[in-house]
């Protein structure tokens, strides 16, 4: 499976990203750094991990290095997004995170983007961990939390209800505001800013869920 399944993945993820229908919401900082090859770090929830690859393969503007976990998902992930120009580091909060953290800040010291799924592999579903903050007070990045949603979409029977946009739908991308983490952040500052990014992200991935819904697009 790990020889047979990515290239055809990558082929239909590719497809299905290239057909849809993209808006882009509060993504002009985000964009601008990431375009200018300024390292940063995004985060997006694990079920919204399918089309991350594609999609920072179409904006352009720099290198990146995602987050896999060393499991059997992982290392299928890895492949695919190999395809698509990502380098992988591994690690996760369930096996080998501290190896997986020390590699993606030597990513970032050669001037990667860094992505990670923060509450992947297992979850808990929409509970931000820890490992992103520690890498922000490392490199000195700025953690940028993302999301996405489409108006048809298909939701797995997996753990965090992975999500997966069909073809020639709506597709609306959105960037939060950024969380940045100082170099002598203790303890009690890693706790405060991790809590500041799990708002964020759940503040923009309700957004993008009820956005293409007949409710008020002002929402917040």
């Amino acid at each position: 499976m790990l020889w047979l399944i990515p290239l055809p993945a990558y082929i239909i993820t590719r497809l299905i990203f290239f057909s849809l229908h993209k808006e882009l919401r509060d993504c002009d900082e985000f964009l601008e750094r990431w375009q200018k090859g300024e390292p940063l770090i995004a985060v997006l929830w694990h079920n919204r991990a399918l089309l991350c690859a594609p999609f920072y393969l179409w904006i352009g503007g720099g290198r990146v290095v995602l987050l896999a976990s060393q499991s059997f998902e992982g290392f299928l992930a890895s492949r695919i997004f190999w395809f698509f120009g990502a380098e992988v580091a591994w690690g996760s909060s369930t096996r080998g995170g501290e190896e997986g953290m020390k590699e993606m800040i030597e990513f970032g010291r050669k001037g990667y983007h860094l992505a990670i799924t923060p509450d992947g592999p297992q979850g808990p579903v929409y509970q931000v961990k820890p490992g992103a903050i520690r890498i922000a007070r490392a490199t000195g990045f700025p953690v940028y939390p993302v999301a996405y949603y489409a108006d048809r979409v298909t939701r797995l029977n997996s753990w965090d209800k992975f999500i997966i946009p069909h073809p020639f739908s709506r597709f609306l991308f959105m960037a939060g505001k950024p969380v940045t983490v100082p170099e002598d952040a203790d303890d009690g500052m890693i706790e405060q800013k991790r809590m500041e990014l799990e708002d964020e992200l759940n503040r923009i991935s309700r957004f993008t869920e009820r956005y293409f819904s007949d409710e008020d697009k002002t929402l917040s």
